[in-house]
């Protein structure tokens, strides 16, 4: 007969090997699954310190378009085609008298100092009274009169009219003409012999002595 000292030592055993069978079925269960991670190695170059490893998350991620960048291209210079007949500004000023003439009441002499160069007209360029034609903007004063043929006793460098200039040639000198005291800006022109401007020029006052 099992008295009740060793019922309840046997109670207290099996309760014992039940725990124990619970604790071993808890160690060995998955409590859920995980994400597999990714295992980076970061390449090192040779001779130096091996990369370092890196572990980091994987998860898709959604790759834009690639905008490609272009560069625009340098506008190119543009070129000017070289006039057959070239009209060049050296100086200009403003007298009140050369060698004994005097203007009119109201009126000035403008020395201009000029180059015209003959580019490419082969059988030449001449160059006369008539070649050349000065406009007063400020007053709307056109087609002045050279006056270089009476006055050119008073200049230093006056270009003689008529004169041929050949091509690749060209001729240096002063050219007179009688314009209003209070003008102040000028075009002056080069006409060939069939009356077409072949270049011209515009003198502002910044440019009159």
């Amino acid at each position: 007969m099992m008295t009740k000292s060793m019922y309840l030592k046997k109670s207290a055993v099996f309760c014992c090997l039940i725990l124990l069978a619970l604790s071993s079925a808890g160690c060995t269960s998955n409590a859920g699954t995980s994400t597999p991670a990714t295992t980076t190695v970061v390449p090192s170059e040779p001779g130096s310190i091996p990369g370092s490893i890196t572990t980091q998350q994987s998860s898709p991620q959604n790759q834009g378009p690639t905008t490609v960048m272009t560069t625009p291209q340098a506008t190119q210079g543009i070129t000017q085609p070289q006039e057959d007949v070239s009209l060049t500004i050296n100086s200009a000023k403003k007298v009140s008298k050369l060698f004994t003439f005097t203007p009119k009441t109201g009126r000035i002499f403008l020395v201009l100092d000029m180059t015209v160069k003959n580019n490419g007209i082969e059988k030449g360029f001449d160059f006369t009274d008539k070649s050349i034609r000065l406009l007063d903007i400020m007053n709307n004063e056109g087609q002045s009169t050279s006056l270089t043929t009476t006055v050119r006793g008073g200049l230093e460098n006056p270009i003689i009219t008529p004169t041929r200039i050949d091509q690749k040639d060209k001729r240096s000198g002063q050219i007179v003409f009688g314009v209003a005291d209070s003008s102040r800006s000028f075009r002056i022109s080069l006409i060939n012999n069939s009356g077409e401007v072949v270049s011209s020029q515009v003198i502002t006052d910044d440019q009159i002595k």
